[in-house]
């Protein structure tokens, strides 16, 4: 799906393969109904910049990755804001324990209770990812991460560390990926 609002082109990008792998995508966009509420306490993550170039102001990716009898799930999305800071900072809601609310267009489907937020620990995994990502792949700039869900099962920081390296090369991509595999490359990357 690809909306245009103003000039700017925004596109939404969903993959699914005939095993259940399943991948969702927004580019210069947000998912609007996975909004963590500004009210939750929040933590400010600082990398040194390298050289890469930021291409777009938003981005999101969910996915949904059956391992035999169990899966992986996440959603992470967030606004990027340029700074003229040689850092990259990063924010990040670290504990959204709140009652939950659902989050209804998950990719999940039936196979798990999905809801809008996500744990402290989740919060440790994406530091962990963005400290491992290239030196030369960080950009400079704030990403306030404001999109989060997770599932009561099939959640972890593992999953939460790799979409937060994806949102980076996201970011900083001018292309789309152009099949589930290449989607799925991005988490690995």
């Amino acid at each position: 799906m690809v909306r245009v609002l103003g000039n700017q082109i925004m596109c939404r990008l969903e993959y699914e393969n005939r095993i259940g792998r399943r991948v969702r995508i927004w580019l210069d966009d947000l998912p609007r109904d996975a909004f963590v509420p500004s009210e939750i306490e929040r933590e400010t993550y600082v990398f040194t910049a390298g050289l890469a170039t930021v291409i777009r102001k938003c981005v999101a990716i969910e996915i949904f990755q059956p391992f035999g009898a169990s899966f992986h799930y996440g959603l992470l999305g967030g606004a990027y804001h340029f700074t003229d800071k040689n850092e990259l900072d990063v924010i990040v809601a670290t504990d959204t324990s709140f009652p939950g609310q659902r989050y209804g267009d998950t990719l999940a489907r039936t196979s798990d209770a999905v809801f809008v937020g996500g744990l402290p620990e989740y919060a440790q995994g994406i530091q962990l990812g963005l400290s491992q990502l290239d030196f030369m792949a960080r950009p400079s700039g704030l990403l306030n991460l404001t999109c989060m869900a997770h599932g009561e099962i099939g959640s972890a920081p593992a999953v939460f560390k790799s979409l937060a390296r994806a949102l980076i090369y996201l970011l900083c991509r001018a292309d789309k990926p152009a099949s589930l595999d290449e989607a799925m490359a991005l988490l690995t990357a």
